[in-house]
């Protein structure tokens, strides 16, 4: 995760909102990812918007092989409330991916976790901030004469890097990482 933060300009902490936007958003399926499931109940979105990250922190987590694929996952540990079928959105389990259970474990990424799990409008507000910026990506014109980041592949080949006042990160903003 690491890696594409600083490919796309950003702070771990605005890494974690946009992990957490997503995954409150959306779903992981085998074809695309090879994880087939969702990170919230379809039932509890969009209150509160939080969820995820409340989730993360508050649920019992256990490790499983992904059954289509075999790869780690973490589904609701069978005593949760939403485990096995109960908490399945069409089909799915909820659950949570290496790089979830990393952010919470992890220096730069955990505290951010934490404060989004107890703070659902300092998510929205921090995760508001982060996808104008990524929306903005590569977009003429943004910000100063030196105009805005062009991602240029996988590579980090970047054309315009430095400095933009559309990219400021949120530590810029006067919120600060663990």
């Amino acid at each position: 995760m690491g890696y594409y933060t600083t490919q796309l300009g950003l702070s771990p902490r605005e890494m974690v909102a946009l992990v957490g936007g997503g995954h409150s958003l959306g779903a992981a399926s085998t074809e695309n990812s090879g994880w087939n499931l969702v990170f919230v109940s379809g039932d509890d979105w969009p209150s509160p918007p939080n969820r995820y990250f409340s989730d993360l922190v508050e649920r019992q987590w256990v490790q499983v092989e992904a059954p289509e694929t075999g790869l780690p996952q973490w589904v609701l540990a069978p005593e949760e409330p939403l485990a096995g079928a109960a908490g399945a959105f069409e089909g799915k389990p909820i659950g949570r991916l290496p790089s979830d259970m990393a952010m919470l474990m992890g220096k730069p990424f955990s505290g951010a976790v934490l404060e989004y799990a107890r703070d659902p409008d300092r998510f929205l507000s921090d995760f508001s901030l982060v996808l104008q910026k990524l929306l903005a990506l590569g977009s003429p014109g943004v910000g100063t004469a030196a105009g805005s980041y062009k991602w240029q592949g996988v590579d980090g080949k970047w054309e315009g890097w430095g400095a933009d006042a559309a990219y400021r990160t949120l530590e810029e903003d006067g919120v600060k990482s663990a």
